[in-house]
């Protein structure tokens, strides 16, 4: 199976990052082709889990429309990175910047499932930090509709958030998170660029 997977950030980090990583991981391992697709990638780390990955460009708008310019860049430049053998099969999405795509990831014939982590609280955000957050509530309610399946991480994101925000139309799944992920070696140290910090080494 073809899947791909979208996440404005594959990182040397935890969060969805890892998560979808991992993912990318298991679903390599089982046979099946996959593709990520963001705007910033760890790539010596993504390659390891991946058989493409696509840079997505961050756009030289305000970042609060990235949703809009994602979406608009991948119905102009679909046909560069896809054909009909290659299309993938399913759509897995994280999130930001990839939540006005997801009617167009199912208008190319694709399944979309979104991986639900839940929106934060508003409390302590101020300023553009506020604006975005608060995008992110409006674009869930406008787009997880369009999702083909809703996988929440817990059965309160899915209760209080996914099954709220999708109005009933998409069906609903709870999937813990593993806690076995940290005896993985996901993250050598000497394939990720990202600065780290070191117990007794200066900053």
């Amino acid at each position: 199976m073809k899947i791909l997977i979208c996440n404005e950030r594959f990182l040397f980090r935890f969060g969805v990052d890892r998560v979808l990583l991992i993912l990318a991981k298991g679903l390599t391992e089982h046979g099946h082709t996959v593709t990520l697709m963001g705007n910033r990638f760890d790539h010596a780390v993504a390659r390891q889990f991946s058989a493409r990955v696509i840079e997505a460009p961050a756009g030289a708008d305000d970042y609060l429309n990235l949703n809009e310019f994602t979406q608009a860049w991948l119905a102009e430049t679909w046909l560069r990175h896809f054909n009909e053998e290659t299309s993938p099969d399913i759509v897995l999405v994280g999130g930001w910047p990839f939540f006005k795509s997801m009617p167009y990831f199912r208008k190319k014939g694709a399944r979309v499932v979104f991986l639900d982590c839940g929106a934060v609280p508003l409390e302590g955000y101020t300023g553009g930090a506020l604006l975005a957050q608060q995008k992110v509530r409006e674009l869930r309610k406008q787009y997880l509709t369009s999702a083909t399946c809703i996988t929440a991480i817990s059965d309160f994101i899915a209760k209080s958030q996914s099954k709220v925000d999708s109005q009933g139309a998409v069906p609903v799944r709870t999937v813990l998170l593993g806690a076995d992920h940290m005896e993985m070696t996901v993250w050598p140290a000497e394939t990720t660029t990202s600065s780290t910090l070191r117990l007794g080494t200066a900053p």
